[in-house]
């Protein structure tokens, strides 16, 4: 091409449905003089159909595979919509580029830290915030606390001002600069 090489990979359907290959690459050492295991497809990147292909419909997601002495794993999936899916037996979560977040999945842990110090997990019901080395900190010129909904407050602090501890909703102990 005028631009550089193309390596152009066509599929010979004429209709590709969802969840066809469209194409692949599958990357193996066939010729590997020890045989059985080392002759596996060692990794594949595979190009995905995502919905039927149609004149206004061309949704493909690039799929990425690799092995660990088995059939080449799906590991790492970029759909159509930007979005990247991390698969596998240890891997929940995903790149929501719609949200601009990384969406974890019940169970799930973000661990932070080089011994680990920081982990925060959410089993589908409850959340739990652990630190395990120093200080854990939240920082701000206000800070509420209150239920999911909004609806209700629990504690409530500002800046150079109040600590304010409610039940059900109403003020029960407040600070002021004299004490309580």
């Amino acid at each position: 091409a005028a631009s550089g090489f193309v390596l152009k990979l066509q599929t010979g359907d004429t209709t590709v449905e969802s969840g066809n290959t469209v194409g692949k690459i599958s990357f193996n050492a066939p010729d590997e003089a020890s045989g059985t295991d080392s002759i596996l497809v060692g990794a594949e990147i595979e190009a995905a159909a995502e919905a039927t292909f149609s004149s206004t419909v061309n949704s493909t997601a690039l799929v990425f595979k690799t092995n660990t002495s088995a059939t080449a794993t799906e590991r790492v999936r970029i759909k159509s919509d930007g979005d990247v899916v991390f698969t596998g037996a240890s891997a929940n979560m995903t790149w929501d580029t719609s949200a601009n977040a990384l969406d974890f999945a019940d169970n799930a842990s973000i661990v932070v830290g080089t011994g680990d110090d920081l982990t925060i997990k959410h089993d589908g019901t409850n959340t739990s915030i652990v630190n395990t080395t120093g200080e854990l900190t939240i920082q701000g010129d206000g800070i509420t606390v209150q239920s999911n909904t909004g609806t209700e407050k629990y504690m409530d602090m500002d800046v150079n001002g109040a600590v304010n501890l409610y039940h059900n909703n109403v003020k029960k102990i407040e600070t002021t600069a004299d004490g309580i």
